[in-house]
């Protein structure tokens, strides 16, 4: 190997690295609209609850959802468009993401649609599952907080068992601060000071 090829794979590798820190902060991108879009469906949730408005919640619940997950497909799809290449990191982030998205749709609409659980149980299966997607990227990313925050969603699952079935969907609302909103911002950060 001469000394012209060697500094070829030094700028290669360099370039993969900056696409991985760009890619977290896309991932950063996604938790904070994530975590705003759940709150704002808990809101209205809530809303619907109050003006006693209960045949109207699936409505909000559909709407946040599928229109989140569109908003997510176009993000990843333009995403892909822009990088051509995926790194290890990327790719691999790609299919938790997507395996934990089935997880959370199956968990929040089929199963209990099926008769499997109550609606009242849903957070709390969110919750499991939310703590498998930032734990796995926080591995997979070696982001420390990451790690804690999958932690935080698994020790909210048990806390969520304590509070009342009609609270939980407010219970989760830390969770949502702590593991979603958090490590999002975290990223941005990062990214915008080059790190």
């Amino acid at each position: 190997m001469d000394e012209q090829q060697a500094r070829d794979d030094i700028k290669y590798i360099r370039e993969m690295l900056d696409r991985t820190r760009r890619s977290t902060a896309d991932s950063g991108t996604l938790f904070i609209f994530w975590g705003f879009w759940i709150i704002l469906a808990l809101i209205g949730n809530y809303a619907l609850v109050y003006t006693h408005l209960f045949r109207w919640i699936w409505v909000d619940w559909t709407f946040f959802s599928f229109s989140g997950w569109v908003v997510t497909i176009w993000h990843s799809v333009r995403r892909g468009r822009k990088e051509r290449i995926m790194t290890f990191a990327q790719e691999a982030a790609a299919y938790i993401s997507f395996a934990c998205g089935i997880a959370f749709a199956l968990a929040a609409f089929a199963l209990p649609l099926l008769g499997a659980y109550g609606y009242d149980v849903i957070s709390i299966v969110i919750a499991l599952v939310s703590g498998v997607l930032l734990f796995g990227l926080g591995g997979l990313f070696k982001a420390k907080f990451m790690l804690a925050a999958g932690l935080a969603w698994w020790l909210g699952a048990v806390g969520l068992v304590l509070i009342p079935g009609d609270w939980r969907g407010l219970g989760i609302v830390p969770l949502i601060i702590i593991g979603y909103l958090v490590p999002g911002f975290i990223f941005r950060a990062k990214y915008r000071n080059g790190k």
